[in-house]
């Protein structure tokens, strides 16, 4: 079981992510006693992170097999936070796209809930719905595939 402190620390950080992910200059939480505003001023807030290695490529890897990789690794929509992700605006709507739909950069393909802001997640470029790869109020994580964009 996590302690309060913990517990803390992690709200703050995931303030923070949402702070930093989208176009907001301030973000607010108030439960009961607790009360955190965080504000942009000038540069974006920074998490410090110990660096990582990139991972080698796997032996005997050929060129082509590294270019068909990163091709395939294009066609993935991953999500910038963390949260539930909806499909539609509502639970009685249809959902912003299935398989074989056609959407425009900025199209909207689903919702992710995040400390109860809905974000709105747009196609990040034109093309084809290949496969939804999440379902409807389901738990996602960050860089986690939502959607298959050919």
């Amino acid at each position: 079981m996590s302690s309060p402190h913990q517990d803390d620390l992690s709200l703050i950080k995931a303030l923070v992510d949402t702070l930093s992910s989208h176009e907001l200059t301030s973000i607010s939480y108030k439960k009961d006693d607790l009360h955190i505003t965080l504000k942009k001023q000038g540069t974006p807030p920074h998490v410090s992170h110990s660096p990582v290695s990139p991972p080698s490529p796997p032996p005997n890897t050929t060129p082509q097999q590294e270019t068909q990789t990163h091709t395939d690794e294009d066609k993935l929509v991953r999500s910038k936070i963390v949260g539930t992700v909806y499909l539609s605006p509502s639970p009685d709507a249809k959902p912003f796209i299935k398989s074989g739909d056609t959407v425009k950069k900025g199209d909207v393909i689903l919702i992710i809930e995040t400390m109860k802001i809905m974000n709105n997640i747009a196609a990040p470029r034109d093309g084809i719905i290949d496969q939804v790869l999440v379902g409807d109020a389901e738990p996602v994580e960050y860089n986690q595939p939502l959607v298959t964009l050919l």
